[in-house]
C-alpha cells in the first residue's frame, strides 16, 4: 500500500567509517539531482553512543528520512573476492559461492553477510564470473545499532566501491567501453582501487594510501600510489584476465587530487589516466557549497554520491533476517489497511444504494446480507493476522536464543564447562556444566549476575566429586532474563 506514503525527494547517503561520519543529501525532482547538504563530523574517538547522538542532532536539522536513506559500508570493512566459477545456471552459481564463503574468509557463513553480482557469463565457454562481497555481521550490526539509536533505519546498506561506480558513470562515459578501465578513489586513509569492464565492477581492494599519507610527505606517499596501482594491476591481470589497462581515473581528497599530475603519472603508470574533481558535473546547493572546501580536502564522497545516485543496489548488506521481518510487518500493515477497505467500501456502496431503496423490509435485509458477507472476511483477515503474529512471536524467540548464547559466550571462563543450557521460551535459563573447583562455579554465577542480561541468578547446586584426572565440581545455575533489555534486544 506504497500509495499512502508522500513520495519525498530529498534522498540522504550516510557512512560512518572508522575516522568520519559523513552525510550527503540530494534532492530529486524533475530529473535534476542537487545536493542540498554535505556534513562531515570527526569521530575518531567517539563510541557508538555517542555517535548516534551525534545523528541523532543532524536528523533534526537536515530532516533525515529513513524510507530514503542509503548507508555506505567503506572498502576497508569489507572482503571483496571476483572468482570464475564452473556454471552458467544462477542457481547453481549461488549454491557455489554458499561454498566459497568458508574459503574466502576465515569465519563461518553464520558470522559474514555476503552479496554478490554476476558481471560476466559465458566469455569462458561453461563459465561465469562473479564479483563477490562479504562483510562480517558485527560491522554491519553495529552501523543498524547507531542508526536505531538515532531513531532511523535503512533498507539499503551498500558498498562504496560500487558507489564509485556509480560516481564515474555520471561524469565519465567511456566507462562503459569493452577495454577495461581503472578508478581509484583517493580517501582519508585509504584507497579505493577498482577495476571496471563493460560499465561492471569486475576487481576491487582498498589499499592503505590516503589524504593522511600525503599530508605527512607528499613524495613518499606518490611513490606508495605509484607502486600500490601498479601491484593492483598485476594482481588482476593474474586473477581475472590478462588484458592491459586502456585508461584511468583519479579523485578524491582535494589536497591529494589537486597536487597530481596527470602527466607524470600516465609516465610512471604506462597508461592515460584523467584526474578528476570529486565534485566534477555535480550540482551543489547554497547550503552544501559553504562548507564543500573543508568537507573534501581530506576525504572522498564519490561513493556516498554515487550509492545515492542508484534506483536500486547490486549489493545490499541487509541481513537477511531483518529483511523477512520488515516484510512481515509490512505485509501485516497491508492487511490491515486492506481490512479498513474490505469494511468501508461494502458500507459506502449499501449507502449509495440505499437511498434508492423505499421498502424499509428490503433495506434491512439488504444490510444483513452485507454485514454478513463482511464478518466472514474479518474472520478470515483475523486468521491470517494471527498467523503473522505467530511468526513475530517465534522470530523473536530465536532472537532472543541467539542473545542467550551471546551473553554466556562473553561471560563463561575457560576453567568452566557447560554441558547444558536449556531456555524455556519465556524468561528461565538452566544452564549444567563442570569446573574444577567450587570458587570458579560461584564466580561463574557472580559474572552472570552481573551483565545486563540475566538477572536472580542463583546457584542450584553445586557438588564436588573425584575423577581419574582429580576432583572437580558439577553445578546448576538458574537465573531470569531481564524482560527490559530482552524486548530492546
Amino acid at each position: 500500500m506504497s500509495f499512502f506514503k508522500k513520495k519525498n525527494n530529498i534522498a540522504t547517503g550516510l557512512e560512518i567509517g572508522s575516522s568520519w561520519l559523513k552525510i550527503v543529501q540530494i534532492n530529486i525532482s524533475r530529473g535534476r539531482k542537487e545536493v542540498v547538504n554535505i556534513i562531515k563530523k570527526d569521530i575518531k574517538h567517539l563510541s557508538s553512543e555517542q555517535i548516534s547522538r551525534l545523528i541523532k542532532d543532524v536528523s533534526r536539522e537536515i530532516k533525515i528520512n529513513s524510507d530514503s536513506l542509503v548507508v555506505s559500508i567503506p572498502h576497508y570493512f569489507v572482503t571483496t573476492r571476483t572468482l570464475e566459477l564452473p556454471s552458467v545456471n544462477p542457481s547453481e552459481i549461488k549454491e557455489m559461492l554458499d561454498l566459497q564463503i568458508g574459503k574466502q574468509t576465515p569465519y563461518s557463513s553464520e558470522d559474514v553477510i555476503s552479496n554478490y553480482q554476476i558481471v560476466d557469463i559465458g566469455s569462458i565457454e561453461g563459465y561465469s564470473r562473479v564479483f563477490l562481497a562479504i562483510v562480517h555481521k558485527d560491522i554491519v550490526q553495529r552501523q543498524l545499532d547507531i542508526l536505531e539509536n538515532a531513531g532511523l533505519n535503512s533498507s539499503q546498506i551498500g558498498l562504496s566501491s560500487e558507489g564509485l561506480l556509480g560516481w564515474a558513470k555520471n561524469i565519465y562515459k567511456e566507462i562503459s567501453d569493452q577495454n577495461p578501465h581503472i578508478l581509484i578513489d583517493i580517501g582519508y586513509n585509504n584507497s579505493d582501487f577498482e577495476i571496471v569492464l563493460y560499465g561492471k565492477l569486475v576487481y576491487s581492494k582498498s589499499v592503505s594510501v590516503g589524504a593522511v599519507s600525503f599530508e605527512k610527505d607528499e613524495e613518499a606517499a606518490l611513490n606508495k600510489l605509484n607502486k600500490s596501482i601498479n601491484h593492483f594491476i598485476y594482481d588482476y591481470q593474474n586473477a581475472v584476465i590478462n588484458q592491459d589497462i586502456e585508461k584511468g581515473v583519479i579523485t578524491g581528497a582535494n589536497l591529494v587530487v589537486n597536487s597530481l599530475v596527470s602527466q607524470s603519472l600516465q609516465e610512471a603508470l604506462g597508461f592515460g589516466i584523467e584526474i578528476k574533481d570529486q565534485l566534477d558535473n555535480i550540482s551543489l546547493g547554497d547550503s552544501a557549497r559553504r562548507n564543500i572546501n573543508q568537507d573534501t580536502s581530506d576525504s572522498s564522497l564519490a561513493g556516498i554520491f554515487g550509492l545515492i545516485s542508484k534506483h536500486k543496489l547490486d549489493v545490499n548488506f541487509l541481513p537477511h533476517e531483518l529483511v523477512i521481518e520488515r516484510e512481515v510487518k509490512e505485509r501485516a500493515k497491508d492487511i490491515y489497511i486492506a481490512g479498513i477497505l474490505l469494511v468501508l467500501v461494502p458500507i459506502l456502496i449499501s449507502g449509495i444504494f440505499l437511498e434508492r431503496i423505499y421498502n424499509k423490509n428490503v433495506y434491512l435485509e439488504k444490510l444483513e446480507s452485507k454485514l454478513s458477507e463482511i464478518v466472514s472476511k474479518t474472520k478470515v483477515l483475523d486468521k491470517k493476522i494471527k498467523k503473522i503474529k505467530l511468526i513475530e512471536k517465534e522470530s523473536n524467540i530465536r532472537s532472543v536464543s541467539l542473545n542467550i548464547l551471546f551473553e554466556t559466550y562473553n561471560t563463561v571462563s575457560p576453567e568452566v564447562y557447560l554441558v547444558s543450557l536449556s531456555y524455556d521460551g519465556q524468561n528461565k535459563v538452566t544452564m549444567r556444566g563442570v569446573s574444577t573447583t567450587m570458587a570458579q562455579a560461584f564466580n561463574f554465577a557472580d559474572k552472570l549476575d552481573k551483565t545486563d542480561y540475566f538477572k536472580k541468578v542463583e546457584t542450584k547446586y553445586a557438588n564436588a566429586r573425584t575423577t581419574d584426572k582429580g576432583e572437580v565440581v558439577d553445578f546448576e545455575i538458574i537465573c531470569l532474563l531481564d524482560i527490559v533489555k530482552k524486548e530492546k534486544n
